[in-house]
C-alpha cells in the first residue's frame, strides 16, 4: 500500500504543534477514484496495522525525543486502536484520540444494511468499490475473481469476496471479529479519548464498549446524543468550530502540556510507556 506523509503548518490547524497526516493514498484513490494506480493488490484492512507501525517508526526516527499522539477518524480509528492494543507499551505514542470509530464491525455492517442506511450509504459505497475494482481490474484479477467481486450488492458482500480473502481470513465474520477494537481496549497502555454519537449509522450505540471502558482508567468514552458520523456541530448556527474540533484541541493540549498529570490520572507508570 502506498503511504503519503503530509506536514501541515501550525496555522492550518491552529495548534502550536507539528502535525503529520498519514494518508493511505492507495486506499483513498482506490475507493474514491482519484488519479492513482495500484502497485500491488493489497488495499485496505481495518485490522492490519503494519502501515501505521511503519509511519510511527519513521516519525520517531526523524524526531526521536518528540512525544507523538495518534488520531484516527472512523475506520482510521479502528486501525489506531488495533495498533495501540497490539503494541501495548511499545506503540511509540503517548496518547490516542478517535472520532466516530465503528466499535463492532459486524454490528456496523448490520446497521448499514437497514433499509434507509442501505439506500443512503451502503449502496453508494458499494458502487464506489465496484468502480474502483473495475478501474484496477488488471492488477486485482491476479488474486481474486473480479467478476464475482463485482456482483457484491453490499459492503459486507464485498468484504466477504475481496477484503477477507486478500488478508487471509476464512470468512468475512472472522475479518470483522479481528477488526473490531472494542474488546481490545484492555490491552492498551496510553491515555485514549474516544468520541462517538448515538445517532451514528456507521457505529450503532449498541456496540459502544461502555462496560469495558468503565474498568479502564486510561480510556475515556465521550458519547453525545447527536453528532452523526464525524459531524458534531454545535451552536444554533453551526458555522464555526465544531464540538469535535474543540474537544480535539483540548485533549491535544492536555496531552502535550500536562503530560505527567495525564499519566497520573490514568494510572500509568513511567516504565509502562516507551516513547
Amino acid at each position: 500500500m502506498t503511504l503519503k506523509l503530509e506536514l501541515l503548518s501550525n496555522q492550518e490547524l491552529r495548534l502550536p504543534y507539528t502535525v503529520i497526516i498519514c494518508s493511505l493514498t492507495a486506499t483513498m484513490y482506490y475507493l474514491w477514484g482519484r488519479e492513482c494506480q495500484l502497485q500491488t493488490p493489497v488495499t485496505y484492512c481495518a485490522a492490519n496495522t503494519s502501515d501505521l507501525e511503519c509511519v510511527v517508526q519513521h516519525v520517531k526516527g526523524l524526531y526521536p525525543s518528540a512525544p507523538v499522539l495518534g488520531a484516527g477518524v472512523s475506520l482510521g480509528g479502528m486501525v489506531l486502536l488495533n495498533y495501540l492494543a497490539r503494541k501495548h507499551t511499545e506503540s511509540g505514542l503517548v496518547a490516542g484520540i478517535t472520532i466516530s470509530v465503528p466499535w463492532d464491525a459486524r454490528k456496523s455492517s448490520d446497521s448499514m444494511e437497514e433499509p434507509l442506511n442501505w439506500l443512503l450509504f451502503n449502496r453508494h459505497i458499494t458502487r464506489c468499490l465496484h468502480r474502483a475494482v473495475t478501474r484496477h481490474r488488471k492488477i486485482l484479477e491476479k488474486v481474486v475473481d473480479v467478476d464475482y467481486v463485482l456482483k457484491a450488492r453490499s459492503i459486507r458482500e464485498f468484504d466477504e469476496r475481496y477484503t477477507s480473502l486478500m488478508f487471509g481470513y476464512s470468512s468475512c465474520m472472522d475479518y470483522y471479529r479481528d477488526a473490531s477494537p472494542g474488546k481490545k481496549l484492555p490491552n492498551t497502555a496510553v491515555p485514549i479519548l474516544c468520541l462517538n454519537a448515538a445517532d451514528d449509522p456507521f457505529s450503532p450505540q449498541t456496540a459502544f464498549p461502555v462496560s469495558v471502558v468503565q474498568d479502564l482508567p486510561n480510556v475515556a468514552l465521550v458519547l453525545t446524543a447527536h453528532g452523526g458520523h464525524i459531524a458534531f456541530l454545535q451552536g444554533f448556527f453551526p458555522l464555526g468550530e465544531s464540538y469535535m474540533e474543540r474537544l480535539f484541541g483540548q485533549f491535544v493540549h492536555a496531552v502535550f502540556e500536562h503530560r505527567e498529570e495525564m499519566k497520573q490520572a490514568c494510572g500509568i507508570r513511567e516504565e509502562q510507556m516507551k516513547d
